[in-house]
């Protein structure tokens, strides 16, 4: 490969890293943005006695778990997508490819972010649900 190619993919590969950084970043401002208006709904819930506002409170709880655990795969996609590009330009940089197949065995294993992220939708919607059943 010569060196301006060479270059141009290593730009392209540092490009495609530089967007998964920043879905990552919209991912967890987004998840506090969630959470933060969640917990001002669960308070909202806590201090009212009227059961129709405890019921459209639920609701809304529902809707903004569901809404945020769509965007949040969604995201997820797009992220792949760039991990993707990175990985097949990273392929063609001969003397990356060398260090992105090292793994160290005495790293332990954890799930990927992305399940620890749709859990937390999942368990928002979860209290939704059963705040609409405690005020119906």
């Amino acid at each position: 490969m010569n060196e301006d190619k060479e270059d141009i993919v290593f730009r392209y590969y540092e490009d495609q890293w530089q967007q998964v950084r920043h879905h990552e970043n919209m991912r967890s401002s987004m998840t506090f943005q969630i959470l933060a208006v969640a917990g001002g709904l669960i308070a909202a819930f806590t201090q009212s006695s009227e059961s129709f506002i405890q019921i459209g409170v639920s609701i809304g709880i529902i809707v903004l778990g569901i809404l945020g655990l769509i965007i949040f795969l969604k995201t997820h996609v797009v992220m792949q997508i760039h991990v993707s590009r990175a990985r097949e330009a990273r392929k063609s940089l001969c003397y990356l490819e060398a260090f992105a197949k090292f793994r160290d065995p005495k790293l332990p294993k954890f799930p990927n972010l992305h399940v620890y992220y749709s859990f937390l939708y999942v368990f928002i919607i979860f209290i939704g649900i059963v705040f609409l059943m405690s005020a119906i």
